[in-house]
């Protein structure tokens, strides 16, 4: 449920649409309110103004990515700050958009999505009270989930801000107030090798 912490270099279509600027620019947003942050690893700097707003846990995970052999470590969840900073590696295979492609959101945890291999579509828009809702928030699960409908770009496949093409080595950072529909084909399905991350919000 962070919004989005997807800083996107380079795709000045959607830093036009989330009101982005370069990366060297200041924010005055909340953690909580950050525009999208989606880009490479390799060209995400711990000391890059854009994430200054974020928590300390944020720039904690990123700097385990950083400096992890992200290929050697376990499926499934490896604790870097106990329950504060966690991160889940996965293996799975993209999925077609369909009528059942489920959107999320959260709302006490930032959510770091990098891709280690493979490619996938992801779909983002801000959380507003007009998107359906198809579970209230749940606090076990730490997650609500929407109506598809919320996104006709996913199926049309139009060029629009929220449509983010995620191919090995890019990341993407979504906070609260980001709705995301992750795991998508971009394409025909392949197998993707994901970790995400799982941040605190410490207020």
């Amino acid at each position: 449920m962070y919004k989005t912490l997807f800083i996107i270099l380079g795709l000045s279509m959607m830093q036009t649409a989330f009101g982005q600027t370069t990366c060297c620019s200041r924010q005055k947003e909340s953690a909580r309110e950050k525009p999208a942050y989606f880009a490479s690893l390799e060209k995400t700097s711990l000391e890059c103004p854009k994430l200054a707003a974020y928590p300390e846990t944020v720039r904690k995970g990123i700097d385990f990515l950083k400096k992890t052999d992200l290929a050697a470590l376990p499926l499934g969840r490896t604790d870097i700050d106990g329950d504060k900073v966690y991160v889940n590696k996965m293996e799975y295979t993209t999925s077609p958009v369909s009528d059942e492609t489920v959107l999320e959101s959260h709302r006490k945890y930032i959510d770091i999505q990098f891709v280690l291999e493979g490619e996938e579509l992801i779909g983002v828009i801000p959380l507003t009270d007009e998107i359906p809702v198809t579970m209230e928030y749940d606090p076990e699960k730490e997650a609500a989930f929407y109506s598809v409908s919320a996104m006709p770009f996913l199926k049309t496949g139009a060029k629009t801000a929220g449509r983010l093409e995620v191919h090995a080595g890019d990341l993407a950072i979504f906070a609260p107030n980001d709705v995301h529909a992750p795991s998508l084909a971009l394409g025909e399905p392949c197998k993707v090798v994901k970790l995400v991350v799982k941040c605190l919000i410490e207020e």
